[in-house]
C-alpha cells in the first residue's frame, strides 16, 4: 500500500513538472462531455477521440488491417457498436451527459470507472441500458491516454481484438 501511494504521488509530481494539467479522470469526463454533447446535438461522433497509448492504437490498426485481408462482414474495433457505450448500437435520441445520469470515479491510479444509462425513459429496465465500464489510463508523453477499456462482465478491449486477430488468422 506504501509502494502505491508513493508510485501515486511520483506520478502527480512528475504530472505537475511537466505542466500537465488534466488528470485521467478529467480526461474521460472531457470526452464524454463533447461525446453526449454531439449526441444531444445529432452531430457525427467519427472524428471525436479519446487518446489512445501508442500500443493500443498499433492494436487497433493491426485488427483493421488484418480484418481488410481476412475478415468478411462486420470487423474490427468499433464495427459491432459503440466501444464507448460499452458495444451498444442504438442509443436514446438526443441523449445528454445529464439524463444519461453520467458519473465517474478513480479506482485505482490510471483506472477511471464510467457509468450512465443510454435508455434512461425505459424506467423498469432492470440495468439492461446500463453502461458500466472502467478506461485503463498510462501516461505516456506526458499526457493520460487509454491502453485498455474494461467492459462490465470482465471482457476488456485488447482481448476482444485480440481474439478477433487470432480467430481470423486461424482461418
Amino acid at each position: 500500500m506504501k509502494n502505491l501511494l508513493l508510485a501515486f504521488l511520483l506520478l502527480v509530481m512528475a504530472s505537475v513538472a511537466q505542466g500537465q494539467a488534466h488528470t485521467p479522470q478529467q480526461v474521460v469526463d472531457d470526452f464524454y462531455q463533447a461525446y453526449f454533447e454531439r449526441i444531444h446535438q445529432q452531430q457525427k461522433l467519427v472524428d471525436l477521440e479519446i487518446g489512445y497509448s501508442s500500443a493500443f492504437a498499433a492494436l487497433i490498426v493491426r485488427n483493421a488491417t488484418v480484418c481488410e485481408a481476412h475478415g468478411e462482414g462486420p470487423c474490427g474495433w468499433g464495427s459491432y457498436g459503440d466501444e464507448h457505450f460499452q458495444g451498444a448500437q442504438e442509443y436514446e435520441s438526443r441523449l445528454s451527459l445529464e439524463r444519461a445520469g453520467y458519473r465517474s470515479e478513480v479506482l485505482d491510479v490510471g483506472a477511471v470507472r464510467v457509468r450512465f444509462n443510454i435508455y434512461p425513459s425505459i424506467k423498469n429496465a432492470h440495468g439492461f441500458y446500463e453502461v458500466d465500464m472502467t478506461y485503463q489510463m498510462i501516461l505516456e508523453d506526458g499526457e493520460w491516454r487509454v491502453d485498455d477499456i474494461r467492459y462490465r462482465g470482465g471482457h476488456t478491449a485488447r482481448g476482444r481484438i485480440k481474439a478477433e486477430i487470432e480467430s481470423l488468422l486461424a482461418n
